[in-house]
């Protein structure tokens, strides 16, 4: 053999060895899940600047989630009521005898993935109902999905606090101090430029169209954009916390502004930090923030759950979330959470 075909085979080997591996998962239908589909929709933008986004009053969406061979596993049906806020309407003006509980906070605590009776706010009022029969309770989940402290705040400002809540709950989440306007200069912008290139949905480049043609790329892409996606969450915990992160001391100070607007309404505010189901090691990846926003909220008499006690034992956290697909907590999480705080509120007498 001359030497022109040794070069030949050494440069055509690792095409071979791409068009090989292709037909392998083609065959044995391989390749990354598909991002979940849908239909409807339940937000929208609005003018006011300090909301961005809101519930579309009398809103509808079905999210559609699949397998590897792009076959329907689940639907959910996610409901807004004309009041702009998931679950039963109740009246504005409460009635008399009636405890009423205002749950904000992001797409976790609007239940994203799950259905309107499976959130952790309405498992919270599942909770109460069943341990307190008789007793006059409404619990409205007042969530509105990428909603950060700060948007929870003005919601809270602007609509919920016209309904007088008695208890005020914020479902506080990992990336609630992302703020917008608050960046983190030490986070590797090469390492983020590449979670965007490598993002699905991307239509336009060679990649994309690389993506579109061939499964294994396609699949190769997908494992590197997951792996970077977890490493970035673990390099943001500590940055999203850090004492002079404008994010987080701008959440402080909307979590405080919370509290003062309920003591001056003569009610109670607390907080739920929802966990991110996902570990590295034998904790949570939210556990550590965690442990600081805590020690904020301690100091300030600020009431606090932390619900990772009851995912103890729990050996495949991965399997409490929606889909591999999306991150949020599915109904068995949600129901952990919402019955957890309720059994919190009754052990801290935050119910009279």
């Amino acid at each position: 053999m001359n030497m022109r075909w040794k070069i030949a085979l050494v440069a055509l080997a690792p095409l071979a060895g791409v068009l090989l591996a292709e037909l392998a998962v083609r065959a044995f239908h391989v390749g990354p899940i598909p991002s979940p589909g849908g239909e409807g929709d339940i937000a929208r933008a609005t003018g006011d600047p300090a909301l961005r986004v809101e519930n579309i009053p009398g809103g509808w969406m079905r999210t559609i989630y699949f397998d590897r061979a792009r076959n329907v596993v689940k639907t959910v049906e996610a409901h807004v009521n004309a009041q702009g806020f998931r679950g039963p309407e109740v009246a504005l003006e409460k009635p008399p005898g009636t405890f009423r509980i205002a749950c904000l906070g992001d797409s976790q605590t609007f239940g994203h993935g799950v259905g309107d009776d499976e959130s952790w706010p309405a498992n919270l009022a599942a909770c109460l109902h069943e341990r307190l029969p008789g007793r006059s309770l409404e619990v409205l989940n007042c969530g509105v999905g990428g909603f950060e402290t700060e948007e929870e705040l003005a919601l809270y400002e602007k609509r919920v606090r016209a309904f007088h809540p008695d208890l005020v709950l914020l479902g506080f989440f990992l990336n609630d101090t992302a703020v917008p306007g608050a960046t983190i200069e030490s986070l590797d912008s090469t390492q983020s430029k590449w979670v965007r290139v490598l993002a699905p949905g991307q239509h336009s480049g060679f990649l994309p169209w690389l993506r579109a043609h061939l499964r294994i790329v396609n699949l190769a892409c997908d494992w590197e954009f997951r792996r970077l996606t977890l490493s970035r969450w673990v390099e943001q915990r500590a940055a999203l916390f850090a004492p002079d992160f404008q994010g987080w001391i701008r959440v402080q100070t909307a979590m405080k502004r919370f509290r003062d607007l309920q003591q001056q309404d003569g009610g109670r505010f607390g907080v739920v930090l929802v966990p991110l189901l996902m570990r590295q090691g034998s904790a949570l990846l939210s556990s550590e923030p965690y442990a600081t926003v805590a020690r904020f909220l301690a100091a300030e008499s600020i009431p606090c759950f932390d619900p990772e006690p009851e995912f103890a034992g729990v050996e495949d956290v991965d399997a409490l979330r929606v889909h591999e697909r999306d991150l949020h907590n599915n109904p068995e999480a949600q129901r952990r959470i919402g019955r957890g705080t309720g059994r919190w509120l009754l052990e801290q007498h935050l119910l009279p």
